[in-house]
C-alpha cells in the first residue's frame, strides 16, 4: 500500500465508536482519537476508563436521550479529582485529554457543551497557590495559600478596554448578585490586608480621569467618582425594617486594644483638595464641600432641610437635620451675606 493511499485511509477514518450501553466502560483501546455517541434508555450510568498514555483525545457526547446519564470519570476529570458528570440533554458533550501526573495518566476537559464539566475555571497557580476551596465559578488560592508574587508592580489581574460607542450605558464590568434567602452577603467586596511594614495602601481606589484634550473630553451629564444610589422599591405594602443609607463610612475596631493613639490623623470622613497648588487654590474657589440635593428647605421642622428661624441666628438661615445616637439635631447653615 503506498503512502497516499495510507493517508487516504487515516482521512476517511471513522472515529465514532459504539457505545457500550448502560453500566459499561468507555475504552479507547488501540485508539487515540475517539467519539463516543451515547444512547439512553432511563437513567442510565457509563464510566470512562483511566488513560494509560498521555496525549488521548476522546469526546463522549449524548446522542439519544431518554434518561440522563451519569459518567464517572475513573481518577477524576479535574485538579480536584471530580469524577461524575452528568449528561442531560441530547446534544451535551465533553471532550477529553489525557496527561501525565507524575507516575500516572489522568484526563482533562479541553471543551464541553449543555454540562457542568468542571466545577469552576482554575486560574493560574501564581506562586505556590492552592487551588481555590470556595471560589464557585473560578479562582485561585486559599486563605493558607494564596497567589503570591514578588515582582514589583504587578497586577494579578489586569484588563484594559475601551468602547467607541457613541450611545448607551457601556460598561467594563457588570456585576449583579442577588440574595434570596435570609442570609446576607454583598455583590463585591475589597478587602486589603497589611501583614507587613508598607507605604500608601488603600481598600479601594476608584477613579475617573479625563483625557487632557481642550474640548474633547468633558462629561457633559453627571461625572461621579463614586455614586451609591439606595433603591426604595414602588410597593405600597412594603414593610423595611433594619436600618438603610445610601453610603456609610466605618471606623471598625476588632478589640479592645484597638487604640490609634500615635497616628498622625484619624477621621471616619476625610475631604480633600489635592493636587498642584494653583489648580488646588482654583478649586478651592468654586468647589462646594457638600452639595445637598433634591430636599426643600421648608418650615417643616420635620423636614430634611429646615427654614424655621433659630433664635440666635439670622432669619433666612437654613438647618440641616441629622441624628447623633438617639437625639435629632439641626446643623445651622447661614447665607454667605448674612455671615459676619
Amino acid at each position: 500500500m503506498g503512502a497516499a493511499n495510507i493517508l487516504y485511509k487515516l482521512r476517511m477514518t471513522d472515529y465514532l465508536r459504539k457505545d457500550p450501553g448502560n453500566a459499561g466502560t468507555i475504552r479507547l483501546d488501540d485508539a487515540s482519537l475517539a467519539v463516543f455517541p451515547l444512547v439512553s434508555a432511563e437513567a442510565e450510568t457509563r464510566t470512562l476508563a483511566q488513560p494509560t498514555k498521555a496525549g488521548l483525545i476522546v469526546t463522549v457526547e449524548f446522542d439519544t436521550d431518554v434518561g440522563s446519564i451519569t459518567l464517572t470519570v475513573t481518577g477524576g476529570y479535574d485538579p480536584d479529582a471530580n469524577t461524575t458528570i452528568v449528561l442531560d440533554d441530547a446534544g451535551d458533550f465533553v471532550t477529553f485529554i489525557s496527561i501525565k501526573v507524575g507516575s500516572s495518566y489522568y484526563w482533562r476537559v479541553l471543551q464541553s457543551s449543555g454540562t457542568p464539566a468542571r466545577e469552576k475555571i482554575f486560574l493560574y497557580p501564581v506562586g505556590s497557590a492552592a487551588n481555590s476551596a470556595s471560589g464557585l465559578l473560578m479562582g485561585v488560592g486559599t486563605t493558607a495559600n494564596p497567589a503570591t508574587t514578588s515582582t514589583a508592580n504587578a497586577k494579578f489581574i489586569e484588563i484594559r478596554a475601551g468602547t467607541t460607542a457613541t450611545s448607551g450605558d457601556n460598561r467594563l464590568a457588570y456585576l449583579q448578585y442577588s440574595i434570596g434567602a435570609a442570609g446576607g452577603g454583598e455583590c463585591l467586596r475589597a478587602n486589603t490586608i497589611i501583614d507587613g511594614n508598607t507605604g500608601t495602601a488603600h481598600g479601594a481606589h476608584i477613579g475617573m480621569e479625563f483625557v487632557a484634550t481642550a474640548g474633547g473630553s468633558e462629561c457633559s451629564g453627571l461625572g461621579a467618582v463614586v455614586r451609591g444610589t439606595l433603591m426604595i422599591p414602588n410597593v405600597a405594602s412594603w414593610a423595611p425594617t433594619g436600618t438603610y443609607c445610601a453610603g456609610m463610612f466605618e471606623i471598625y475596631s476588632v478589640g479592645a486594644n484597638s487604640d490609634p493613639a500615635g497616628m498622625t490623623e484619624l477621621s471616619v470622613l476625610r475631604l480633600c483638595n489635592s493636587g498642584d497648588a494653583t489648580g488646588a487654590a482654583d478649586i478651592d474657589t468654586d468647589a462646594f464641600l457638600f452639595s445637598i440635593q433634591g430636599f426643600t428647605a421648608a418650615g417643616d421642622t420635620t423636614k430634611l432641610l429646615s427654614s424655621v428661624s433659630l433664635a440666635e441666628l439670622p432669619g433666612s438661615s437654613v438647618a440641616v437635620r441629622c441624628k447623633i445616637g438617639a437625639t435629632t439635631y439641626y446643623l445651622p447653615l447661614v447665607l454667605a451675606s448674612e455671615l459676619n
